[in-house]
């Protein structure tokens, strides 16, 4: 995380980084925080649940990706030419390093 960020907020706010602040916010969320019935804390609060929607998704399109490279392998459906393993084809389909490729494989 940024270190400006952290220093935003942890600690009492100039006016400028208020402004700042309230600009991405603006831009974030793209309501004018001036008129809003919201204070900064309740953006803080909507940023956080947006953080652990997204964060969830990602895990559940993580946990998808793992079990389709899993019948993937088991039908040996990356055989081919060349091709040395499933691990292998995902460096070459998915860009994934061989490494990283061999542990979702092996998922």
């Amino acid at each position: 995380m940024n270190r400006r960020w952290l220093l935003c907020t942890q600690y009492p706010l100039n006016t400028s980084q208020k402004n700042t602040l309230k600009l991405v916010l603006k831009i974030a969320f793209k309501k004018n925080i001036e008129t809003s019935e919201y204070s900064i804390s309740d953006y803080n609060d909507q940023l956080a649940d947006q953080i652990t929607l997204l964060a969830g998704q990602i895990n559940a399109a993580n946990y998808r990706f793992l079990k389709l490279i899993a019948e993937f392998d088991r039908r040996e459906a990356w055989e081919g030419p060349g091709i040395r393993s499933c691990a292998y084809w995902l460096n070459w389909k998915c860009g994934i390093s061989v490494g990283v490729a061999r542990e979702n494989a092996r998922t």
